[in-house]
């Protein structure tokens, strides 16, 4: 569909271009903040955070041999 009528607009392939490119950006920017408010629960009074399914490298200890270590990310519980 063609509801924005390019062929008739005043503006440049390079224009379209750049107004794509800025919808994409805010709209991944709306999108990812729906992530903010994803729930799990109820966890119980232990639970201290939640994971965030991610993990960093971090440098192994010696001696660990081709061990490669990693560090969860979690976002604590307020």
């Amino acid at each position: 569909m063609n509801h924005l009528f390019r062929e008739r607009a005043p503006i440049t392939p390079a224009g379209w271009e750049e107004i794509e490119k800025e919808a994409r950006r805010t709209l991944r920017a709306l999108l990812a903040a729906r992530r903010v408010v994803d729930f799990k629960g109820p966890l119980g009074w232990e639970a201290s955070d939640v994971e965030l399914g991610r993990a960093d490298p971090i440098t192994s200890p010696p001696g660990a041999g081709d061990v490669q270590s990693r560090l969860r990310r979690i976002q604590p519980l307020v």
